[in-house]
């Protein structure tokens, strides 16, 4: 199974030790497995949907250190997806200004998917905010976002560090987590809220049982 293992700093082809499948009533197929990189022989705990009978989504590692590489749900549109992936791509290679850059571009490709008016990201990012596509806090991280992918963009003696790439790559997934995979998944949850509550109006009303004119008659 393909996996970032964090003490390497590269993504390996683990070895599956245990797995265990789960479906939940209002949630989608999944599968968590027990790996082991074949590099360091270091411990990883990773998770991935079930998308058919043999078909999986990239996996996502829970343990250790969490982190924002792994699979990048469907929901998400491509030119967002592409930016983000590349983003990651970024950062496994320790080019953590291009990953800054790239996160600012996921960032454009939300505001271009909502269709925003203005011509930068900050106005775009505030009539993603007006809109309600995104709350306050997002708006927060999405200007810091921003930031961080200006001093990536120009040349300058100042460059973007680790920790700061890491956080701008978290604040960028969040931000798409939110926009377009959360907001589905609350669409289709109403969606079958609203299904049940029909399906019971719809129930057929239970009649008193009718008794014989005989049985009637034995009562009087």
């Amino acid at each position: 199974m393909l996996i970032e293992c964090p003490r390497c700093d590269a993504k390996v082809d683990a070895k599956v030790l245990a797995s265990r499948r789960y479906h939940g009533e209002d949630e989608p197929p999944s599968e968590t497995s027990f790996l082991e990189c074949p590099a360091c022989q270091g411990c990883i705990v990773a998770e991935r949907e079930q998308l058919g009978p043999i078909e999986f989504s990239p996996a996502i590692r829970l343990w250790p250190e969490a982190s924002p590489s792994g699979s990048f749900n469907f929901f998400i549109p491509d030119l967002t997806r592409l930016s983000i992936e590349q983003a990651q791509k970024c950062f496994n290679a320790s080019a953590y200004d291009a990953c800054a850059v790239m996160c600012r571009r996921a960032i454009e490709a939300i505001c271009a998917e909502h269709k925003t008016k203005s011509k930068n990201l900050v106005g775009g990012l505030k009539e993603l905010r007006d809109k309600k596509v995104i709350d306050e806090r997002l708006f927060e991280w999405g200007d810091a976002l921003r930031q961080q992918g200006n001093i990536g963009a120009h040349a300058s003696e100042e460059s973007i560090s680790r920790e700061d790439a890491r956080n701008v790559l978290e604040f960028a997934r969040a931000i798409c987590e939110y926009v377009f995979v959360l907001t589905a998944k609350y669409e289709q949850y109403q969606a079958r809220q609203k299904a049940k509550a029909k399906s019971k109006t719809q129930l057929p009303t239970r009649q008193p049982p009718v008794r014989s004119e005989e049985h009637t008659s034995e009562l009087q």
